[in-house]
């Protein structure tokens, strides 16, 4: 492995230079031709597509495409104008100023033609057979600043200020280019059109070049060493990699050049030369073992151990774990051995790595899925070691928890085409239903968030959004090692409507008989639900039959109701007082002081109106006592905008926690 992997790390979601002589047949559904550029590039990539879409193909060929080019998006209009434009001029007619210039050859300057048209020359040879740039900045520079001079421009160029010493020589010098037969009328306007283009390209910055190391994990994936099926002697080889090479000629090449293929054949075997390896590479294992020891055995400290029952014996991999006796690790469990050997090459990769991983749900319940995903987007020390993976899937699990993280998660759409050998590539953006049709996946398996927060309105949902976010960028959750939740994935919000509530039934289905009830059946929308309502006075009895359903629903259902009358209670009197002036115009002008005892039990806008007085604003109060609906959301977006964890009083606090319980609860 090289000691400092180069990564392309100076772009933001960059897009990667596809070579159609190494990927023909992949066409871009954005523009309808070949496939030339794939982005927008994240720290995990995601192809999806039906059986037989070319997403395998896809992957291999990609692994073998080092050295990776790469330019930022708003560069890829000026290199398809350029592309163009050379394509033009790499035609025979158009090669005709070469031979002008007194080369008997289009394909060859010669040695006394212009700086001009040698740069030139090389430019239009720059696209090859198939209509792709070699890209060379520097060969952008000589060409855009010879077009320059061309065009009269001053020139430091000796033999070009000699070839064309006067504007009149330049005129000459294009009228008898113009005559030349095959040329176009309209050269001049093509080197005006070249040089803005290469003027644009060299204004967005130059291409990223990397060659990091690569990682393949094929499908063909083991970690239980094989045998001999004739003398049962244990197979030292690699079967499986030599397998993989032979089916797709991987033998090709200098090995330093090649993807490292990882099948997990010889594991016990890597595991031995890490342990044996420089302090580095056994702080990588210990991190390993740390993350087996949290997700798979309860925080017990573990040790993956190689070992041989005699000393011609083949090594076989054991697991120690603290208290208990070794393990060999084909007593754990296929699923266990699946994510042990995805997770091993993750951790271990050197910084900058890419691994293309064929199928990770191979072997793996949605449980371990869940967890090697949120590994992958989560593990502080693999997000330190920016790492790029490329996944090929068929899990609609997989999918549905990856699409949504849109800052670390790219997804490309793989379709065949009608035409044998021909398949379609397309980005996903946010939760593309059309992918998932790709995949057969019906609405209930994906899209759908695991929780929901049942509110009254929209003021109760701004506040409890603040109140996560608030919790969840504190120094206190982050000291806790908590995970963050995020909205629309691990839970999404309802608004009731008040007294909507009425018409929902929520005792379980199979307690409420046969027959169907008047009411909608909650928990046949959605089956995990943390029901909020007001405290309100009056409504004990509603109350205590909700209490007595939650009770009832084995953890389907969560009723809470807010310590004041209404949520507004549990803003503090600090926040209060500091957003008073930007709610009410006359509220800085007052020596003014709001109380937090004295409207936890009131309703917030009768209290405003007696704290404001007379300078009270028509319309701040509604005839109940509570605020109008445009103060009462003007009063939620500016808590919303300030409140932090610190600020926030007990009841609020209490209730966030209890919030963020039940969603941790039904996200594990």
């Amino acid at each position: 492995m090289s000691e400092a992997p180069e990564a392309l790390s100076a772009i933001a979601q960059p897009y990667l230079r596809i070579d159609e002589q190494h990927f023909t047949g992949y066409i871009d559904a954005r523009i309808g031709e070949p496939l030339r550029w794939l982005g927008p590039l994240a720290r995990i990539n995601v192809l999806v597509g039906a059986t037989n879409a070319g997403k395998s193909r896809f992957l291999r060929a990609l692994a073998r495409e080092a050295p990776y080019v790469a330019v930022p998006k708003r560069a890829l209009p000026t290199l398809r104008a350029l592309t163009t434009l050379c394509e033009r001029w790499g035609t025979t007619e158009e090669r005709i100023p070469l031979r002008f210039m007194g080369s008997s050859e289009p394909h060859v300057p010669p040695a006394n033609a212009s700086t001009f048209i040698r740069e030139i020359h090389r430019l239009a040879e720059q696209v090859n057979d198939y209509g792709q740039f070699t890209y060379d900045a520097e060969l952008f520079r000589r060409v855009s600043q010879a077009v320059e001079r061309t065009l009269g421009h001053p020139s430091s160029d000796t033999a070009t200020m000699e070839a064309y010493a006067s504007l009149e020589t330049r005129r000459r010098w294009l009228a008898r280019l113009r005559e030349v037969p095959g040329v176009s009328a309209g050269f001049e306007a093509a080197l005006r059109e070249l040089r803005g283009l290469l003027e644009r390209w060299i204004a967005v910055a130059p291409c990223d070049v990397a060659t990091p190391d690569r990682i393949y994990i094929p499908t063909l994936r083991s970690a239980v060493r094989l045998f001999d099926p004739k003398g049962g002697a244990k197979i030292d080889e690699d079967v499986l990699e030599a397998t993989f090479r032979m089916n797709y000629n991987w033998g090709l090449g200098p090995p330093d050049q090649q993807p490292e293929v990882f099948t997990g054949n010889r594991l016990a075997w890597a595991i031995q030369q890490e342990r044996g390896g420089t302090q580095e590479d056994r702080e990588r294992l210990r991190r390993f073992e740390g993350f087996l020891a949290q997700e798979f055995f309860g925080g017990r400290p573990i040790e993956l151990v190689p070992r041989a029952e005699t000393k011609d014996e083949h090594q076989r991999l054991a697991i120690g774990i603290a208290g208990q006796p070794d393990r060999l690790l084909h007593e754990l469990g296929d699923g266990i051995q699946a994510i042990i050997i995805l997770m091993y090459r993750l951790f271990t990769a050197e910084r900058g790595s890419w691994l293309f991983i064929e199928e990770p749900e191979l072997n793996l319940h949605p449980g371990l899925q869940r967890i090697f995903l949120h590994a992958l987007a989560n593990n502080a020390y693999l997000r330190e070691q920016e790492l790029r993976v490329f996944l090929t899937t068929h899990s609609n699990h997989l999918l549905g928890t990856l699409l949504p993280e849109t800052t670390d998660v790219s997804a490309f759409s793989f379709q065949e085409r009608a035409a044998p050998g021909q398949f379609v590539v397309r980005p996903v953006l946010d939760r593309d239903h059309n992918a998932l049709t790709l995949l057969g996946v019906h609405n209930s398996s994906v899209l759908l968030a695991n929780c929901s927060i049942w509110v009254e309105g929209i003021s109760d949902r701004i506040y409890l959004r603040a109140y996560l976010r608030a919790y969840q960028d504190a120094e206190e959750f982050r000291e806790a090692g908590r995970r963050l939740m995020r909205e629309d994935i691990h839970y999404g919000f309802l608004e009731y409507a008040g007294s909507n509530l009425a018409h929902y039934l929520f005792d379980r289905v199979d307690a409420a008989g046969e027959e169907t009830p008047e009411q909608i059946r909650a928990l046949a929308l959605c089956n995990r639900i943390f029901l909020l309502a007001d405290r309100d006075e009056g409504k004990e009895e509603k109350h205590a039959r909700l209490r007595a359903a939650a009770d009832a629903s084995a953890g389907q259902l969560e009723y809470h109701i807010t310590v004041g009358i209404e949520i507004e209670n549990m803003i503090p009197a600090a926040m209060l007082l500091a957003v008073l002036p930007q709610l009410v115009r006359d509220a800085p002008t007052l020596a003014i002081e709001p109380d937090a005892a004295a409207y936890r039990d009131a309703r917030m806008g009768s209290y405003l109106r007696e704290l404001l007085g007379p300078t009270t604003p028509g319309g701040l109060a509604a005839e109940s006592g509570t605020l109008t609906t445009y103060y009462k959301h003007k009063l939620a977006g500016l808590v919303a905008a300030r409140i932090t964890w610190a600020e926030m009083n007990d009841a609020a606090r209490e209730l966030t926690l209890a919030l963020y319980a039940f969603i941790e609860r039904h996200n594990r």
